[in-house]
């Protein structure tokens, strides 16, 4: 796990160097350290930050990583630029032609409970009311539809209001993909 890490860092690393990242000179951890911490926890940690970063400081890598508090708020702060990354990343995936067949699919993010529904800051509205055919249920939030390789790897998504159709998802993804794939 210590050198899939370490090529993950290199990976984002020449990423954010392709697309002239400037960070301030006195900086301790860098963005591209941050970025590979957020997918380590994705990826090896069930989404736990705290994990991750305990990880890379107890094998030494990341050694001056932030506390989980000041992680959160660059991970926020830097969160229009993750996003630019993300789609960066897809589209090298997407160039290197690494699988054919492509899975679109989308899941419910639901920001509350239905009692809570008049109280939500985030989303206001009925169009954030959706229905969960596979789960039976109702939620009040958004829809993320995304493009994953057979491999599960994800190279496109979308948000969209909870009671929007799939094929509103759909028809907002750019859906650059390889010649001759399949979806």
């Amino acid at each position: 796990m210590i050198t899939k890490t370490v090529a993950i860092y290199v990976f984002l690393d020449d990423i954010f160097k392709s697309l002239h990242h400037t960070e301030p000179i006195n900086r301790k951890t860098s963005d591209s350290e941050l970025a590979t911490t957020l997918l380590i926890a994705a990826g090896y940690f069930g989404g736990n930050i705290e994990k991750a970063i305990g990880f890379v400081r107890s094998t030494g890598l990341m050694p001056t990583m932030l506390s989980k508090s000041r992680f959160n708020r660059r991970m926020h702060r830097m969160g229009e630029f993750l996003s630019e990354l993300f789609f960066q990343v897809g589209h090298a995936l997407k160039e290197l032609a690494i699988s054919d067949t492509y899975i679109i699919d989308s899941f419910p993010v639901a920001l509350c409970h239905n009692i809570r529904i008049s109280r939500s800051r985030i989303a206001q509205g009925e169009q954030y009311r959706g229905y969960c055919t596979s789960k039976r249920s109702w939620f009040y939030g958004y829809k993320v539809h995304m493009v994953v390789t057979k491999e599960g790897i994800p190279v496109e998504y979308t948000f969209t209001p909870g009671s929007s159709h799939d094929m509103q998802g759909l028809k907002q993804m750019p859906l650059n993909l390889p010649e001759g794939s399949t979806l």
